[in-house]
């Protein structure tokens, strides 16, 4: 557990190594542009895409970086709309506090709001293909597609053999 009161300067990534060395590792293993981001955010800081000059610090493709570290490292973090699609990211500081101090919860409950979305996404997906092409279709492609699975596990169990 870190104590924020020990903490008296920005956190860098050399001052987690002694004071949280499970960060230190988890942000190690991030991509440069995302660990960066994540560093100004438990900073306190807010970002956005370059230009729009209402956050702490502006960032070239902000969105993407930000997208990547909610789906592919289930980073908690907050967006507020600014004005019509302008949007800035942050973390609260629970959110910060957790990061630290609860990191499996708050990974566990990001990992599933994202596989939530994508399953609403893909849902909205099938839909539009069965108001498309029909129900008969969207049976027809399931079956081919349980076909190609049920071929697919069968000719690697075989290779196991």
């Amino acid at each position: 557990m870190i104590n924020f009161n020990d903490i008296h300067s920005l956190i860098i990534l050399e001052s987690l190594e002694v004071k949280a060395p499970e960060a230190f590792s988890e942000l190690l293993a991030i991509e440069l542009e995302q660990r960066k981001l994540l560093l100004a955010w438990l900073n306190g800081l807010s970002s956005s895409p370059i230009g729009r000059g209402y956050a702490d610090i502006e960032i070239d493709k902000e969105d993407a970086i930000s997208s990547s570290l909610k789906t592919r490292y289930f980073i908690e973090f907050e967006s507020e709309r600014i004005s019509g699609n302008y949007v800035r990211h942050f973390m609260t500081y629970q959110q910060i506090f957790d990061f630290f101090n609860d990191r499996d919860t708050q990974r566990k409950r990001v990992q599933s709001s994202v596989y939530a979305l994508r399953r609403i996404n893909k849902d909205k997906a099938y839909l539009k293909d069965i108001k498309e092409r029909g129900e008969g279709w969207a049976f027809e492609r399931v079956k081919l597609l349980a076909e190609r699975l049920q071929a697919s596990n069968d000719s690697e169990n075989e290779k196991a053999d």
